[in-house]
């Protein structure tokens, strides 16, 4: 967990999920939305003792959750999609 006011670098988030290792974050940053979507940990603003339990209490799916998750954060993942989307648009190059 980060305890600062501010983290301009929020690397702490994808290093947590690629070692499967939920989070629990505010809404703050950008990848707020997909902790939630994705069930990777707990994703919300004025996260308390309840979340944490929630968290403990299901962590096998919360690792599962972001061990699947992590390749998605790499950035041979980022490539392809990137191919995919050429390729899908201009599919005679």
């Amino acid at each position: 967990m980060i305890n600062t006011l501010r983290d301009l670098n929020m690397v702490s988030i994808p290093e947590s999920i690629a070692s499967g290792t939920p989070v629990i974050t505010n809404l703050l940053p950008a990848s707020a939305d997909y902790i939630a979507r994705e069930k990777l940990g707990v994703a919300k603003d004025h996260w308390d003792e309840y979340d944490i339990m929630e968290v403990i209490d299901n962590n096998p799916l919360y690792v599962r959750n972001c061990l699947d998750y992590r390749d998605r954060l790499s950035n041979h993942y980022s490539a392809q999609k990137i191919t995919d989307i050429f390729t899908e648009f201009f599919p005679d190059r």
